[in-house]
């Protein structure tokens, strides 16, 4: 019991810091911090265009890193080698020199909140930034595929220091034809806009993000549509969230050849970073789920109207959190319980009595090593190791209150059908 214990504090635990990496596909054999100028990988205007088959097959061919990959998605992350980021100040003839970050957004993020507060250190205000922000692909992929658009970043800074960044990313359209073993892939990008508001010192920033969606098709077979996604809130200046809300329509998957299909509509989450009285920090907020189905064969899942609400409580030293769930309409396949049901459900979890300093000073932990992370220090891989320690270091201090694990309440109905 007293590990089944563990493992469920080192879930809570870890989920209430908020440190969540958005690390996009990067190049996974990277893993020291990638800030040199770069120059940009630019065809040669003399190299003949390729006939589509051929440009399938020596993307392939010509990285040795590539194997005998033929996942269409895998292939091209694979090629990803790093995010470059030119400035321009003020409508200048001269852009700044070009730089080259790794692919994740939060170190991105973090490079350019550096660079916009250095040219207001050094330039009057107001004043206005034009920002190119372009994935950097291998030489092998850049010279056989066309260019991927880029992302452009307006800023505008008033006198007081006070900055709105508006993002655009175009509609976008790829695809790849059948070669030998690689199959037939096609993405369909229907667009990105957001921006960023910001203070002078960069000590509150509210993002907002509008995602047009993604088709993506592999050999006729395969097949995932994500639909529109919106999502705004609020970042404290070493990005942590203190306020979200996300909503998505629709995602479906499917894979005809394996009868397989999934389906998620109308989920949204918003969450809330609340500091106790005794200086714990707890996310609190909900999740919401309409509609989720799976199909494998002849085999078919259900739940409708999916809720969750978690947070945390104090009583002096210690804190608690807590998971309250419900969901209405879920089924089962047949095979799981010898006939057809629908399930109602309703659940409250606990997990009492941890440590309030001990608590703290993992998530003290959490945001150092984050940080580190996101200046280029650590790689992600030793973040996660890092914490992982640090947990096992506090988790006899955390577990000195004699915690306990309390399911409060369980409903559970069946109805046949």
């Amino acid at each position: 019991m007293k590990t089944a214990l563990q493992f469920i504090a080192a879930s809570m635990l870890l989920s209430s810091v908020g440190l969540i990496p958005l690390s996009a596909a990067a190049d996974p054999d990277e893993k020291k911090p990638m800030d040199q100028q770069v120059k940009p990988v630019v065809p040669e205007k003399s190299t003949p265009h390729p006939t589509p088959a051929e440009k399938s097959k020596s993307a392939q061919s010509s990285d040795p890193t590539e194997g005998n990959d033929t996942d269409a998605v895998d292939r091209f992350s694979k090629h990803i080698k790093g995010i470059t980021l030119q400035h321009r100040l003020n409508a200048a003839d001269t852009p700044q020199p070009l730089k080259q970050v790794k692919a994740d957004p939060l170190i991105l993020l973090q490079t350019f909140k550096q660079d916009v507060l250095a040219m207001m250190q050094a330039t009057a205000k107001p004043l206005k930034i034009s920002s190119e922000i372009k994935l950097l692909l291998s030489e092998a992929f850049a010279k056989q595929q066309q260019e991927l658009p880029s992302v452009t970043v307006q800023t505008e800074i008033d006198a007081t220091g006070k900055g709105l960044s508006k993002m655009g990313f175009p509609a976008y359209r790829h695809e790849e034809p059948a070669a030998g073993e690689v199959k037939k892939f096609s993405a369909d990008f229907k667009g990105l806009d957001g921006q960023l508001e910001f203070t002078e010192d960069f000590a509150n920033l509210n993002y907002q993000i509008d995602f047009s969606g993604l088709t993506l098709e592999e050999d006729d077979n395969y097949k995932m549509v994500w639909d529109k996604t919106t999502s705004e809130g609020k970042l404290d200046a070493d990005f942590v969230p203190l306020k979200t809300a996300s909503n998505l329509s629709k995602m479906e998957l499917t894979n005809s050849q394996e009868n397989f299909k999934m389906l998620i509509e109308n989920a949204s989450s918003e969450t809330v970073l609340e500091k106790l009285k005794n200086a714990v920090e707890v996310h609190t907020g909900n999740f919401k789920l309409g509609k989720f189905e799976l199909h494998q064969g002849d085999t078919q899942s259900k739940f409708d109207r999916l809720e969750a609400n978690f947070g945390g409580t104090e009583q002096a030293d210690k804190v608690d959190f807590f998971l309250n769930t419900k969901f209405n309409g879920a089924v089962l396949p047949k095979d799981v319980l010898g006939e057809s049901l629908t399930l109602h459900h309703s659940s409250q979890l606990a997990l009492r009595n941890l440590a309030a300093g001990a608590v703290i000073e993992l998530q003290q932990a959490a945001r150092e090593v984050e940080s580190q992370r996101v200046k280029g220090a650590l790689s992600e891989e030793a973040m996660y190791l890092k914490l992982f320690s640090k947990f096992m270091e506090v988790l006899p201090k955390i577990t000195a209150k004699s915690p306990e694990f309390a399911l409060s309440d369980f409903n559970l109905n069946f109805k046949r059908f």
